[in-house]
């Protein structure tokens, strides 16, 4: 399912915290405790808001992980960009 990124400042607000409640439980326990469920009850947001940005648990699963990997490339651009820059002489 291809999904429009949140363009409203409450929906963007939504999808971070369910995003963020997603990685809390699986990290709390594991993939087995990430449920549709536990993703609305703990994100404070609606089976509706759930299905409208993620379609259903593997949608989910798959924006957790793009975000995961954005995080990676973001901190292996900045870990570049300062072994790239020149020291700074006084």
């Amino acid at each position: 399912m291809v999904v429009r990124p949140p363009q409203q400042a409450r929906s963007i607000e939504s999808t971070t915290r369910m995003l963020d409640a997603a990685e809390a439980l699986i990290a709390e326990g594991g993939p087995d405790a990430l449920t549709v469920e536990a993703v609305i009850t703990r994100a404070g947001t609606s089976t509706g808001a759930f299905y409208a940005r993620f379609g259903d648990r593997l949608g989910l699963l798959a924006a957790v992980q793009e975000r995961f990997l954005g995080r990676l490339r973001d901190a292996a651009a900045t870990s570049r960009d300062s072994a790239l820059s020149p020291a700074l002489e006084l």
